[in-house]
C-alpha cells in the first residue's frame, strides 16, 4: 500500500494525535458567518503557514465548504516549493497520512487527470511538499468519508485548462467535488529578498492595500486568466497556478464568483515590533 507520510507535522502543525485534532476542532468551531455567502459553494481557496498564522483563517474556509457540502471527492491543489516539479503532478493510488488519520486518494479521478495529457503520476512531487499537507488534518476532519485528489501545480502553466479538465472529469464520472486551492500570497521583506516599498509600516500598508489587493480582486472576479501573469509581475503569491487552476475548474462548475472570508498578514496575526519580514494570507469561497 503506497502511503504518504507527514514531512512538517511537528513543525508547521500538531504531530501528536491528539493535541492535532483538538487544534482541528478549535478552528473548525469558528461560528457561521452571516452575509451574502454562496448557499452551494463549488471550493475555496486557503492558507499553508504554520496554523499559529494561517489555522484560523484555513479553519474558517474549510467550516464553511462542510456545513454547505460533503462530496465524495476533494480536489486539492498546491503551490510547488520543491524543485523538478516542472508539470503538474497527482497520485493514482494509495493514501495521505496525517496525525488525525488516513485519507484515500480517488484513484479514478487521478488516473483520469492523468489520461488527459495534462498531468504526471509522480508520488515523489509530494515528498518534502508541504503545501496540501498543511490543511489536510483540517480537511480529513470536516469532510470524514471524502476521497482526495492530490494536486501539485507549478507556473509553469497558467492553470486555465487544468482547472477546465478538472471539472469536465467531474461531470464525466458522475462525482460530486469541492475544489480547495493552497496559497499563501506576498512573501514581503528581505527574508524573501522582496521589499519594493520599503521596510516598515510603508512596506505592510503597500503589500495590504495594493499588491495583495489585486489579486483578491482577481479571486472575487474568478479571473483564472490574470493570477499567474499577475503574480509573475507583482511576486503576489507562491501558488498562482493553484489558485488559477481552481478558479477554473469552480467557473466551469457554475461558480459566478469569489468571495473573501478574510485576509490578513502574519504580522496582523503576530505583530512583534516593527513589520519587516511577513506574509499575507487569504480564506476565500467560490460560488
Amino acid at each position: 500500500m503506497v502511503v504518504r507520510k507527514p514531512w512538517v507535522a511537528g513543525r508547521f502543525y500538531p504531530a501528536d494525535p491528539a493535541r492535532c485534532l483538538s487544534a482541528v476542532k478549535g478552528y473548525l468551531s469558528v461560528p457561521e458567518r452571516n452575509g451574502r455567502l454562496p448557499e452551494h459553494p463549488f471550493g475555496g481557496i486557503v492558507p499553508h503557514a504554520g496554523w499559529q498564522y494561517s489555522g484560523a483563517i484555513c479553519g474558517e474556509v474549510v467550516a464553511f465548504l462542510s456545513r454547505k457540502r460533503q462530496p465524495r471527492t476533494i480536489v486539492m491543489t498546491g503551490t510547488v516549493h520543491v524543485p523538478g516539479v516542472l508539470r503538474p503532478a497527482t497520485m493514482t493510488m494509495g493514501y495521505w497520512e496525517t496525525p488525525v488519520g488516513m485519507v484515500e486518494i480517488d484513484c479514478e479521478f487521478a488516473a483520469a487527470l492523468v489520461g488527459s495529457g495534462q498531468v504526471e503520476d509522480a508520488p515523489r512531487a509530494f515528498e518534502h511538499e508541504h503545501s496540501l499537507e498543511v490543511p489536510l488534518p483540517m480537511v480529513q476532519v470536516a469532510f470524514p468519508h471524502a476521497w482526495f485528489v492530490p494536486l501539485m501545480v507549478p507556473p509553469t502553466v497558467s492553470g486555465v485548462e487544468l482547472g477546465a479538465t478538472i471539472a469536465a472529469t467531474a461531470t464525466s464520472l458522475g462525482r460530486d467535488v469541492v475544489l480547495l486551492a493552497s496559497s499563501d500570497l506576498t512573501h514581503y521583506g528581505p527574508a524573501y529578498g522582496f521589499a519594493p516599498a520599503g521596510l516598515g509600516r510603508s512596506g505592510l500598508v503597500w503589500t495590504k492595500e495594493e499588491n495583495d489587493r489585486l489579486i483578491l480582486e482577481a479571486i472575487e472576479k474568478l479571473d483564472a486568466e490574470s493570477i499567474v501573469p499577475l503574480v509573475k509581475k507583482r511576486h503576489n503569491a507562491c501558488g498562482p497556478a493553484a489558485i488559477a487552476t481552481v478558479l477554473s475548474a469552480a467557473r466551469s462548475l457554475g461558480a459566478k464568483r469569489g468571495y473573501i472570508l478574510d485576509y490578513k498578514t502574519s504580522y496582523d496575526v503576530m505583530p512583534e515590533g516593527e513589520p519587516t519580514n511577513f506574509v499575507g494570507y487569504v480564506g476565500a469561497v467560490l460560488g
